[in-house]
């Protein structure tokens, strides 16, 4: 789906104007790693915390990837 943006974008002159933002979710706990942590309100565990994020500008290509492993 993602690619049929992309292409429609770049068929009508914008993906120079565009910047694509992708989130995702980190889901539910469901205790697999550490016992009890059903919920997210009650502990600060990486599964509960962390999401994947791409952010994706293309006129940016020529300077290469940009990465973090840091979160922010």
């Amino acid at each position: 789906m993602i690619k049929r943006v992309y292409d429609h974008l770049q068929k009508q002159g914008l993906l120079e104007r565009t910047i694509f933002i992708i989130v995702g979710d980190h889901g539910q706990a469901f205790g697999q790693h550490h016992p009890n942590n059903y919920m997210h309100y009650r502990y600060s565990y990486n599964e509960n915390l962390e999401a994947p994020a791409f952010i994706f500008n293309p006129i940016s290509l020529s300077q290469g990837p940009l990465t973090s492993p840091q979160v922010m």
